[in-house]
């Protein structure tokens, strides 16, 4: 019986095929979105580790005895014997403050290597998905055995080679590549992607990692450390001062829920509600436009808990084909969605992965849609009077009631889509704020930098003929356009000095003054505003550009050029240089606008540029070496620059590198950009299904209101109404139900767009002009999507719709 119930519900489905289509679809795609930022979730509150048991893993650090009176051989030796509570205990240490380059042939990557001991990965847990991991001997191994992350593999062998037995270099040194790991494989937040074997240093900081034995808590390896940190003081011997070990968890398994979160969470359930409300609305439309059929079985003797039971059947059918596609389009979505989250996102955003969580999840979203669009309108549906709609001419069910509750529906997803729409628009307007560049020059072909040269502490160094030499090495590298470099150089006394009409004045400054070479400000691309730029090929002693912010403060009243600076006070020896040119403010224009506006040091300088003549001179200090600035410019992939730099400023052996990034990078241009972009488009796309479907419900909603209103309008008709009177009585109802979903969906926006805090500009959340564009926009896509069905109401023919049924 319940199979054949089944039967004629797919057989009813089947003769509207439109109608079935629609709504499997439109359920697919509410529930893949749901599913799809579930898994986000999911992955973010219980992250993915292929390590054993994270939550007994521990660091530990130690905290006394600076002298070493006993060494770390010693302090592992005293852990393993005095613990009862450890299985077992690790050493990793980052390498480098700065990801090295790692080289495979014509493959450059940026990566972070750390160093373990050889039995690393046996107390993580973690096995080698190719290959293995490292052994005792992999220690003194000449070979230079290392494990590599499974990003780092795909990166280096983008063709699929296996990546096992292959050279490497890191950082210049050659590497084989042993095994690979997962990507889960490494401890969250590390991001490791190269693990060398590496003998335990004696001294040092002393850190471990270690895993407690089943049976024992953190506290009872907590009371066995200070035990053996009151031994190592025991050992060490009088005045070596207390000790103690730190202890804390390796893996924070606390999600931090924040209000981007909750802001993720309530857009794509507004979609799924704006989905289940329009498909309410088409069941009940679709319901009362069978009211005959349904009292006709009612009369035959059908109960109203088996028309409920038949239209549920229906509904269910219609949602069970909507979760397996909506299947299929999270998992194709999770796949689009992983190569589009930036790094810099990830406390938000991560992988989506699947589990039995998110499974259930689908489920629970399918049986709320069932509930929703099938069991609330089919209970509506079923209370009909059997001798009322088999009479002539009655059933159509165009009444004001039945149109009252389909305004409450179609409300209800305009105020649902208007707030979608406005948050989409907060996120936007923040990504093309972030687009938009305010500064006097272009950053993206440019890379900057940091190099030490080596030098004698005490010696005295040229300064022109270092930032001329190192700009000169710069230039040669293969890729570079052109280079610059420059040098701070404090004031003297914290001030400097100028002349004007007036006679010569000081004024404080506690800025830099960068000392350039000739070329730096073409190199950049800063305009000049008056004046030259620096000569190049010749000398220019004595020669100072400034920014219009500088000229400004410190001759307001008359023109900068040829006017005398010096950078000191009046106690000072350096000379006095001549002012040749003024450069636009390199600063980005809000930051500027923020300053002024606020007054926040508004007294002080910008930035002063001046090429260093033959005898100026800096000491080197007691750190073995003078710190410069590089630029560089790459019209062709600049974005490879910074790796290209990197690795060849390696091989000079007189230099200590420090750091090289894009200069947008440096700005921290690419991050807000690269974030902004990227939440943005995720919100466009909850707003534009939003939108859609609530658009399509409007549409659907007119449709059979008129269609339900043939005799009325066709009576109307007959009676003289024009076209314009029929399109007139049919839209108000839609505009008065567009306004109220709109008054509604401006009340929650006012209170929802503020969680997006973490991405939008604050200001925008007072941005009545942005909001009412929204909400115009919104009532043009409610129009347009009911005036289709409207005109159709113009060009009914009376005589045909006043024929009796």
């Amino acid at each position: 019986m319940r199979f054949d119930a089944i039967r004629v519900a797919a057989r009813t489905l089947r003769k509207q095929p439109v109608f079935a289509g629609v709504v499997i679809v439109s359920l697919a795609l509410a529930i893949a979105l749901n599913t799809t930022m579930y898994s986000v979730l999911d992955a973010l509150i219980h992250p993915r580790m292929d390590v054993r048991s994270p939550d007994q893993l521990y660091a530990i650090q130690f905290y006394g005895d600076y002298k070493y009176h006993v060494d770390d051989i010693q302090r592992d030796r005293l852990v393993r014997t005095g613990m009862r509570s450890y299985e077992a205990i690790t050493y990793e240490r980052r390498m480098y403050a700065q990801p090295p380059i790692v080289e495979s042939g014509s493959h450059l990557v940026a990566a972070i290597p750390v160093a373990v001991a050889t039995n690393y990965f046996g107390v993580l847990g973690v096995h080698a998905m190719r290959g293995r991991t490292f052994l005792p001997e992999d220690e003194a191994a000449s070979a230079n055995p290392i494990v590599i992350s499974e990003r780092l593999a795909h990166e280096l062998f983008p063709n699929g080679a296996s990546p096992l037995g292959k050279l490497v270099t890191v950082d210049r040194t050659p590497h084989v590549i042993v095994g690979v790991v997962s990507r889960y494989a490494s401890i969250p937040g590390e991001n490791t992607d190269v693990w060398m074997p590496t003998p335990i240093p004696k001294d040092g900081v002393y850190v471990r990692l270690i895993r407690i034995r089943d049976g024992y808590t953190r506290a009872d390896a907590e009371r066995e450390l200070q035990v053996i940190a009151d031994r190592i003081v025991a050992a060490a011997g009088p005045g070596s001062g207390p000790a103690a070990f730190r202890f804390h968890s390796v893996v924070d398994l606390d999600f931090q829920f924040k209000g981007f979160h909750l802001a993720m969470v309530l857009a794509v359930v507004a979609v799924l509600l704006v989905a289940c409300s329009n498909l309410a609305n088409i069941q009940l439309a679709r319901g009362i436009a069978r009211s005959r059929e349904l009292a006709l079985r009612s009369a035959l003797g059908a109960t109203r808990r088996r028309l409920i039971e038949h239209l549920l059947l229906e509904s269910a059918l219609l949602a069970v084909a909507g979760l397996a596609l909506g299947l299929v389009l999270t998992f194709w979505s999770a796949h689009l969605l992983v190569g589009a989250i930036p790094q810099q996102v990830s406390q938000y955003v991560v992988e989506p992965q699947w589990s039995w969580r998110v499974l259930v999840f689908a489920l629970a979203a399918t049986i709320c849609c069932i509930v929703l669009v099938g069991l609330l309108p089919a209970i509506r549906v079923s209370r009909t009077d059997p001798n009322e709609l088999l009479k002539s001419g009655a059933g159509t069910g165009a009444t004001r009631k039945t149109r009252r509750q389909y305004s409450i529906l179609v409300a209800s997803e305009i105020a649902l889509a208007l707030v979608l729409t406005s948050g989409a628009a907060v996120l936007i307007h923040a990504a093309v704020a972030a687009d938009d560049n305010t500064l006097a020059y272009d950053p993206h072909p440019l890379a900057t930098g940091w190099i030490t040269l080596s030098a004698t502490p005490g010696s005295s160094i040229r300064i022109s003929a270092e930032l001329d030499a190192l700009a000169s090495r710069l230039r040669a590298i293969s890729g570079v356009d052109r280079a610059a470099t420059t040098l701070r150089v404090s004031p003297e006394h914290v001030a400097i000095s100028y002349s004007d009409e007036g006679g010569v004045h000081e004024y404080p400054s506690f800025q830099g003054i960068y000392a350039v070479s000739p070329s730096y400000l073409r190199t950049v691309g800063l305009p000049v505003r008056q004046g030259r730029d620096f000569l190049d090929g010749q000398p220019d002693e004595g020669a100072v550009i400034v920014d219009e912010h500088t000229a400004h403060l410190l001759w307001p009243n008359s023109n900068p050029i040829g006017q005398q600076i010096k950078f000191g006070d009046h106690r000072s020896t350096r000379p006095f240089l001549h002012v040749v040119g003024v450069v636009a403010d390199n600063m980005d224009a809000r930051m500027l606008r923020l300053i002024r506006r606020y007054a926040v040091q508004t007294k002080g300088l910008g930035a002063i540029y001046y090429v260093p003549g033959v005898r100026d001179t800096i000491a080197v200090g007691r750190f073995n070496g003078i710190l410069l600035q590089f630029v560089s410019r790459s019209d062709e992939k600049p974005e490879r620059m910074p790796l290209i730099i990197r690795n060849a400023v390696r091989g000079w052996g007189d230099t200590k590198f420090a750091e090289v990034t894009s200069m947008e990078e440096n700005l921290g241009i690419a991050d807000i950009r690269a974030t902004r972009n990227f939440v943005s488009r995720l919100f466009t796309l909850f707003a534009a299904l939003g939108l859609a479907l609530a658009a399509f419900g409007i549409y659907g909603v007119v449709a059979h209101s008129v269609a339900q209103r043939r005799r009325e309008i066709g009576v109307r008709i007959a009676l003289g109404a024009t076209g314009r009177d029929i399109l007139h009585s049919v839209l108000r109802e839609s505009v008065v139900v567009g306004l109220a979903g709109v008054a509604v969906g401006l009340l929650m926006t006012k209170y929802g767009v503020k969680l997006l805090a973490a991405f939008a500009i604050e200001d925008d959340f007072f941005n009545a002009p942005l909001f009412a564009l929204v909400a115009v926009v919104l009532l043009a896509v409610a129009a347009i999507a009911a005036f289709t069905p409207a005109l159709r109401a113009t060009r009914i023919d009376p005589t045909e719709s006043l024929r009796s049924e």
